[in-house]
């Protein structure tokens, strides 16, 4: 409920913002703390579900407790997130808004090689499932792939934030990134759907109900996909900063010219 509400925050603020003429700022914060709390609240979820304890929240009456752990997650995963945020600021705009994408990719990619890197050790130490997994033999073989993959992607992405000509070089780095860190944690609880106590076939629904299931996903994902394309081949290019700025847009002379003759 806290993820959700938080995600209503983000979707309501840019209409408000638009519309409202003296609580810009309020909706600017209401925007940027909705998107913190999404975040967090995936990140502490997905480090419960890691853990394997319990997701549903305790009887009423008795406390709820927050270990550490899922905390440690929430903070990845907001700075993962800003880490995809910035590098697609990279790529987006030009001018200062790039330089400043490119100063906070510095300052996130540290937050997140060092959240993750104390996530690597806190999991095996305090998960004996997860330690078997990664160290033992065979199943260790299947991490070494996305693992090799992530370290790669993260130096070259450290030295690529200023020396880089490519400005959407940054952005594939991220998203290897976060491919790679996503495929070892699907290694890691595979194949159960509750971790380490419930198998992904006994959860399954029954036969008919996956069917229903499947004819709605043929039917719908090829329609989702086809808008994903159509709308970032819409959108495809930079957001210049001789165009238009965030408060107003500015029209450009030639625009302007041919306005003024018709």
């Amino acid at each position: 409920m806290v993820m959700l509400f938080g995600l209503v925050f983000r979707g309501i603020s840019f209409e408000f913002r638009a519309h409202t003429t003296g609580s810009r700022t309020l909706w600017n914060w209401a925007f940027g703390l909705g998107s913190i709390v999404t975040a967090f609240s995936q990140g502490m979820m997905l480090g419960r579900f890691i853990q394997g304890g319990p997701l549903q929240p305790p009887p009423f009456g008795q406390t709820f407790t927050i270990s550490l752990f899922p905390l440690l997650c929430g903070l990845a995963m907001i700075a993962g997130y800003s880490l995809l945020g910035a590098a697609w600021l990279v790529y987006k705009t030009d001018g200062t808004t790039q330089t400043f994408a490119r100063e906070v990719s510095r300052s996130v990619w540290l937050l997140t090689m060092a959240t993750f890197v104390v996530a690597c050790v806190w999991t095996p130490l305090s998960v004996g499932e997860v330690a078997r997994r990664w160290f033992g033999f065979p199943q260790a073989l299947l991490f070494l792939g996305p693992a090799a993959a992530l370290i790669a992607a993260a130096v070259v992405f450290r030295r690529s934030i200023w020396n880089s000509a490519n400005d959407a070089r940054l952005l594939r780095l991220a998203v290897l990134m976060t491919c790679s860190a996503f495929a070892g944690f699907a290694g890691t609880i595979w194949p159960y759907a509750v971790p380490y106590r419930l198998p992904i076939a006994d959860a399954a629904a029954d036969p008919v109900t996956l069917r229903f299931v499947l004819v709605g996903i043929v039917v719908v994902l090829p329609i989702v996909v086809a808008y994903q394309l159509y709308a970032y081949r819409a959108f495809a290019g930079k957001v210049r900063e001789d165009a238009f700025t965030y408060e107003a847009p500015i029209v450009p002379r030639a625009v302007h010219a041919r306005r003024v003759q018709r």
